[in-house]
């Protein structure tokens, strides 16, 4: 994994030579981690840059996170971009727009699963359940490190009796249990289904860019390994992506440079 702005000039290169189709995760990407996700905020050089970015003829942008359709909208808030909210489950823009055929049946049991867990952690301080329609988030980045186990048993032990368990998955992330739907979809499945929307003979006629920092964006930098360009905010020698940049001040310089560049 290298420095990204070490091996500018390669990188630069591949960034001319095609139209682009980047996508970008929001938390600890465009926007810093913060103390709850209403808090972090995007920077308005950033919002610019990708403004800017999206209305150019040979570009494509899609922000892809595991947020909720509605607040990754609000969160960002540029038109003419793509938003792929809750892990790819919902997604919007571009002429495109639906829930991955989930019922009503899995917001409902979505929502009693974060009422279970609210009532079972109620006692820790620090802990932050997100109810996100399609899915849970247990956050525990503020939790003091000796009550992170009991955090995680109270998660396996909701997941192993709740009566709507069935149809949801465990999966982890950066200080965070995701409780997900049982899909095929992730960041990396979303990311290769909107390239073949964009054009069946993507890999010809587009190079895309990928940028993300946590565990879940994995996913997109090993779908993207062989025919694009992965960059992960913070090194990390157990990545699959090819470049790193150090804190979301990189990202925002490569949009900079980006932009310039187009």
């Amino acid at each position: 994994m290298d420095y990204l702005f070490s091996a500018w000039d390669k990188v630069a290169g591949r960034l001319k030579a095609k139209p682009l189709y980047l996508f970008f995760d929001y938390d600890g990407t465009l926007a810093e981690l913060a103390e709850s996700p209403q808090k972090a905020v995007m920077p308005d050089n950033v919002r610019a840059a990708l403004a800017g970015l999206a209305k150019a003829q040979d570009t494509f942008v899609a922000i892809v996170s595991g947020r909720m359709l509605v607040d990754l909208k609000k969160a960002v808030g540029i038109d003419g971009l793509v938003y792929a909210g809750n892990h790819g489950l919902e997604l919007e823009g571009g002429g495109l727009h639906f829930s991955n055929g989930l019922d009503g049946n899995i917001r409902f049991a979505a929502g009693r699963i974060a009422l279970a867990l609210k009532e079972a952690l109620r006692d820790i301080d620090g802990v932050l359940i997100e109810d996100k329609g399609l899915s849970v988030s247990v956050h525990y980045r503020h939790v003091l490190s000796q009550y992170v186990s009991e955090v995680r048993r109270v998660v396996d032990r909701t997941m192993i009796y709740s009566p709507d368990r069935s149809g949801f998955a465990l999966h982890h992330g950066k200080m965070v249990f995701e409780i997900r739907p049982i899909s095929k979809f992730n960041k990396g499945s979303v990311v290769m289904w909107l390239l073949r929307q964009t054009d069946n003979d993507w890999r010809d006629k587009f190079t895309p860019l990928y940028i993300g920092d946590d565990i879940t964006d994995e996913d997109a930098f090993i779908a993207l390994r062989e025919s694009g360009i992965t960059v992960r905010v913070g090194k990390s020698d157990d990545s699959a992506a090819q470049y790193y940049l150090n804190h979301t001040g990189d990202v925002s310089t490569f949009l900079s440079r980006l932009f310039a560049l187009r």
